[in-house]
C-alpha cells in the first residue's frame, strides 16, 4: 500500500508540471483555463506575408545625367525597361532615397516594336561631399502571372564641392573677385530716338519746303488778266467814277482814249499808246483786220482828240457815245482771245468783272484837265 501510494503522489507531480508548463493557473488548489492561456495557445494573426517574385523583363538599363554633381545641383536616375505589352512597371510613391533628395519621378510608356519600353525618370539633388550609393529601387510591376516586384540596384554618386573639406584651412587660398560682367538687357530706346529724330528732320524739310514755296509764291507777279478783261474792268471803273457829272469830260476822254489804244494794241501787236491818231489808222488799214470797223474808229478817235488837245467842250451825252463806242468795239473783238479749241463757241457779249483802277494820267495831262495848256497834239 506505501508502495502503491508513492506511485499516484509521483503520477500526480508529473501531471501538476505538464498543466504549470502549459499555462493552466492554479485557482484555490484548482486548476481552471482562463482566457489569457487560450489567446496564449492561439496562432498570431500579423504574420509577415512572404516577399514577391522577382519580375523577369527582357532588359533593363539604369543611366545617370551626372556620375559626379556639384553639392545640391540636380541630376536625374533614369531607369529603362523592355517588357512585353502585357506587363507594366511603376515606381514606388515615395521611395526612402536617403540621403539624396528626391525633387520629382514619372514614368512613361512606348511602344517599341512588339515589346513596350517603360521610361521612369527619378530628380535628384545630393548635399552630403563624397561618394554614396543610392539606394536599390523596388518597381511594382503587373504580370500575366501576378503581382511582381523589380529591384533595380542604385549606381554610385559622388558630390563634389568647390573647396575638400579635408584641406586644412592655412592651405585655403582664396581667388581674387571676379570681373564685373556687363548686363545686357533688350531696349527700344536708341530706335525710338532714331525714329523720332528721323521724324523731326522729315517735318524740317518739309516745313522749308512749304516756307521756300510760299517765299516763291509771293515774289512771283500775279499772271497777268486777259485784254478783254482788263479793258472791260477799266471801261466798268471809269462809267462807276461819273466823272462828266463831276465837271470832269476832258479827264475821261483821256482815260477812255488810253483804254481803247492799248486794247487796239493788244489785239493787233501795233505799239498803239505810242502812235498818233493818224499813224494808227494807217497802220490799222494796211492790216485790213475784218473785225475792226476803221471809220468808227476815226470817228471816236478825232471826236477825242478835239476834247483832249483843242478842249472841245464836252457833257454827258459825248461822254456816254465814247463809252458805247469802246463797250461795242470790245463785243466784237472779245471773241479774238479765246482759247484754241473755244473761239468759235465764244460769246460775244463783253465780260462782266470787279473793275480795275487805270493808271494815273500823266501830269500834263491832268494839268490839262484843270484847264492849264494841254500837251501838244499828236495829229
Amino acid at each position: 500500500m506505501r508502495r502503491g501510494g508513492a506511485r499516484g503522489r509521483g503520477v500526480g507531480g508529473a501531471l501538476v508540471l505538464l498543466l504549470v508548463l502549459a499555462g493552466w493557473p492554479w485557482v484555490g488548489g484548482a486548476a481552471t483555463p482562463t482566457a489569457t492561456s487560450t489567446s496564449a495557445s492561439a496562432p498570431t494573426a500579423t504574420a509577415t506575408p512572404p516577399p514577391l517574385p522577382q519580375a523577369s523583363p527582357k532588359a533593363v538599363a539604369s543611366r545617370l545625367s551626372k556620375a559626379t554633381p556639384r553639392l545640391g545641383e540636380p541630376f536625374t536616375w533614369e531607369l529603362e525597361i523592355r517588357h512585353g505589352q502585357a506587363e507594366s512597371y511603376a515606381l514606388p510613391e515615395a521611395p526612402a532615397l536617403a540621403p539624396f533628395e528626391l525633387r520629382s519621378q514619372g514614368c512613361t510608356r512606348a511602344a517599341a516594336g512588339e515589346d513596350s519600353l517603360t521610361t521612369c525618370t527619378l530628380t535628384l539633388a545630393l548635399y552630403e561631399l563624397g561618394a554614396h550609393d543610392l539606394p536599390a529601387l523596388s518597381l511594382a510591376a503587373a504580370t500575366p502571372a501576378g503581382p511582381r516586384v523589380l529591384d533595380v540596384p542604385g549606381p554610385r554618386v559622388e558630390a563634389s564641392g568647390l573647396i575638400d573639406p579635408a584641406a586644412p584651412t592655412d592651405a585655403l587660398e582664396l581667388r581674387a573677385p571676379a570681373p564685373p560682367v556687363p548686363l545686357v538687357l533688350p531696349s527700344w530706346r536708341v530706335v525710338w530716338w532714331a525714329l523720332g529724330a528721323l521724324a523731326a528732320a522729315l517735318a524740317g524739310w518739309l516745313l522749308w519746303r512749304w516756307w521756300r514755296r510760299r517765299a516763291r509764291a509771293a515774289a512771283e507777279p500775279p499772271a497777268p488778266l486777259p485784254p478783254e478783261v482788263r479793258f472791260a474792268r477799266r471801261l466798268d471803273a471809269l462809267e462807276a467814277e461819273r466823272l462828266p457829272q463831276q465837271g470832269r469830260a476832258r479827264e475821261f476822254f483821256f482815260r477812255l482814249s488810253e483804254a481803247v489804244r492799248e486794247y487796239l494794241g493788244a489785239l493787233t501787236g501795233l505799239n498803239a499808246l505810242d502812235l498818233t491818231t493818224g499813224e494808227l489808222l494807217d497802220a490799222l488799214a494796211a492790216q485790213a483786220d475784218p473785225r475792226l470797223d476803221l471809220a468808227a474808229l476815226r470817228g471816236f478817235s478825232e471826236d477825242t482828240d478835239l476834247v483832249k488837245f483843242a478842249r472841245f467842250p464836252a457833257g454827258g451825252n459825248e461822254c456816254d457815245a465814247g463809252l458805247r463806242y469802246a463797250r461795242g468795239l470790245l463785243a466784237q473783238t472779245a471773241g479774238a482771245f479765246a482759247p484754241a479749241g473755244k473761239a468759235g463757241g465764244a460769246s460775244t457779249s463783253p465780260p462782266t468783272s470787279t473793275p480795275v483802277q487805270d493808271p494815273p494820267l500823266p501830269s500834263g495831262e491832268r494839268a490839262g484837265v484843270r484847264g492849264n495848256a494841254p500837251p501838244g497834239d499828236r495829229r
